[in-house]
């Protein structure tokens, strides 16, 4: 399974080359769960967990994977 980072700051998906921002699902980057989870846990490090939207990176798996 592949994931895309969803940029809630940007209100984009994060580009393959892990540089700029898409609004496209179709040329959004895709990760391997590790890499996911490597990106997600560096945008959202430093934020406060009371701030709404509580995460900056979210992770979603590829809802093209299956296609």
């Amino acid at each position: 399974m592949r994931y895309l980072i969803w940029s809630e700051e940007h209100h984009a998906w994060w580009k393959g080359t892990k540089q700029g921002y898409t609004r496209s699902i179709f040329d959004a980057g895709r990760f391997t769960q590790r890499e996911a989870c490597d990106i997600v846990k560096s945008g959202n490090a430093f934020l406060d967990p009371t701030c709404d939207p509580p995460l900056n990176e979210i992770a979603i798996e590829d809802p093209l994977d299956c296609i």
